[in-house]
C-alpha cells in the first residue's frame, strides 16, 4: 500500500526464514525496519501520533475509524511526520501508551468481540491511506483504451454488411435491428480491443459464408 518505514519497539527476532516468507515483495520493509527500546523514544521524531485500539476504553476516547484518520492524514499532508502505532497482538496499547498519541482509532465491526490480528488492522488503515493517496493523485488502476467513435460506428457498419451478406431481413428496417446492437453496447465502454473482437466474429462468419457458396450451398 505504498507504506515504506517499519518501526518496531523491543521485538522479539523477526528476521526469521517466517517472517521473510511472509513478507512478500517486501523484504526491503522488513530489512530497513528500526528498532527501539521504548514507543517513546520511537515517536519522538513525530509531529502527529495515531494510535489504535480494539477496546473500548473507559475514559471514552474519542474514536475515529481509519477512513476517518486517513482524511486526518490528508489534511495534515505528506511533509509531516506522522506516526500510526498498533499494540501487541495479545493485548493491544496500553492506556499509558494511548495517552502518547494525538488521535485514537479503532476499526469498527459487527461483533462486540471481533477477531482482528495485527497484520488484518495494518492492512486495513494502510489500504484506507491508500486509497486518499489515489483519490487525491487521480492515480487509475486500469487504463481503459476506449474506442473512437468513428471506429465504433465502423463496427457497427460492419455487423450490417454482415447480415446483409447471410441474407438476413428484419420484421422491420435493417438500421433500426442495428439500434437494437448500440441500445445494448452503448451501456458500456468499448475499449479498441472489443471492436477488434467483433470485426473478428463477423469476418468469420463472412468466410464461412463465403466458403459455404463456393461449394454450392444454398442460402435461404
Amino acid at each position: 500500500m505504498g507504506l515504506k518505514e517499519l518501526i518496531l519497539i523491543n521485538p522479539v527476532p523477526y528476521k526469521t526464514i517466517e517472517a521473510y516468507a511472509l513478507a512478500h515483495r517486501s523484504k526491503e520493509i522488513v530489512d530497513k525496519a528500526l528498532v527501539y527500546d521504548s514507543l517513546e523514544e520511537a515517536l519522538s521524531k513525530f509531529t502527529f501520533i495515531i494510535g489504535t485500539t480494539q477496546r473500548v476504553r473507559g475514559r471514552r476516547y474519542p474514536l475515529y475509524t481509519p477512513k476517518e484518520i486517513a482524511k486526518e492524514v490528508r489534511k495534515i499532508g505528506s511533509k509531516k511526520k506522522i506516526a500510526l502505532v498498533f499494540g501487541r497482538e495479545s493485548k493491544g496499547l496500553s492506556n499509558e501508551e494511548l495517552r502518547k498519541c494525538h488521535m485514537v482509532s479503532t476499526i469498527p465491526t459487527a461483533s462486540k468481540r471481533p477477531a482482528i490480528n495485527v497484520a488484518q488492522a495494518v492492512m486495513i488503515y494502510c489500504y484506507e491511506l491508500y486509497q486518499h493517496i489515489m483519490d487525491e493523485e487521480k492515480v487509475e488502476i486500469f487504463k481503459w483504451d476506449l474506442a473512437k467513435n468513428r471506429e465504433i460506428q465502423y463496427m457497427y457498419d460492419h455487423l450490417q454488411s454482415c447480415l446483409q451478406e447471410m441474407n438476413f431481413h428484419p420484421k422491420d428496417d435493417i438500421k433500426d435491428f442495428i439500434d437494437r446492437f448500440r441500445r445494448v453496447l452503448g451501456r458500456i465502454r468499448l475499449e479498441r480491443r472489443d471492436v477488434k473482437l467483433f470485426h473478428k466474429l463477423f469476418a468469420e462468419v463472412e468466410r464461412a459464408i463465403n466458403q459455404f457458396s463456393k461449394k454450392g450451398g444454398v442460402q435461404q
